[in-house]
């Protein structure tokens, strides 16, 4: 008996040996994770300006809305260092509401940014898209404005989608020749599904549509310029 614990206890030293460093390596390695504060700089007010309330990446470029303060900021990668622009981005046309929330979603691909005017009192929205030319960014155009615009956005490629649950479509954009254009709906499998689009992610040709309210969540595949359940 004393033979059979020790040898229990041996494999479990052995194990303990084998698999500590390989745990630590997975959770550090020679590629160790660092930490960066992204902060909204002096000159604003990032906690009552909701700093950080939506935020996405793609690349060496981050990005942060904060839309109690109706302004989006860009960072970028140098390399050591996440270094902000001089001045976030603001929206390029008069609010859809008499209250802004710019920025209450973004999303960001490449060379095109996403950013969202949603006002939840109201369930009235925008959305913009951005333009990067080396490392600026272009002064933006309105993609879309209605009830319910804006509450979620997405972007991979030529293709973005914008939620609105309110009444219960997502629209999808594709860039053509000419900018921007609005391909398709993609609308409830279900009838009355309140609050379809709060929520939504693209990849490829699949989107991801949630509607929390009722606890659901769909995926749609494009064939062609429609999209299948």
């Amino acid at each position: 008996m004393k033979a059979e614990a020790h040898r229990k206890i041996l494999l479990v030293a052995v194990l303990t040996l084998l698999f500590i460093p390989l745990l630590t390596c997975t959770a550090h390695g020679d590629d160790s994770l660092s930490e960066f504060k992204l902060t909204a700089g002096i000159d604003y007010a990032a906690e009552s300006d909701q700093f950080g309330y939506s935020v996405d990446i793609s690349g060496d470029w981050a990005v942060v809305g904060a839309p109690n303060g109706e302004s989006v900021f860009l960072y970028k990668f140098d390399g050591t260092n996440w270094e902000p622009l001089e001045e976030p981005l603001v929206a390029p046309t008069s609010p859809p509401t008499p209250i802004s929330y710019f920025g209450w979603d973004v999303a960001i691909n490449g060379d095109t940014l996403v950013v969202s005017d949603f006002n939840f009192l109201w369930l009235y929205g925008s959305v913009y898209v951005f333009t990067r030319s080396g490392d600026s960014w272009d002064e933006g155009q309105e993609l879309k404005t209605g009830l319910g615009v804006g509450a979620s956005v997405a972007i991979d490629g030529n293709t973005i989608l914008v939620g609105a649950p309110i009444t219960g479509f997502t629209y999808v954009f594709t860039k053509g020749a000419t900018g921007w254009v609005e391909k398709a709906e993609i609308v409830s499998p279900l009838a009355s599904l309140p609050f379809f689009g709060w929520a939504v992610d693209l990849s490829g040709d699949t989107a991801v549509v949630g509607a929390p309210l009722v606890g659901f969540a769909f995926v749609f595949t494009r064939n062609g310029d429609s999209w299948d359940e």
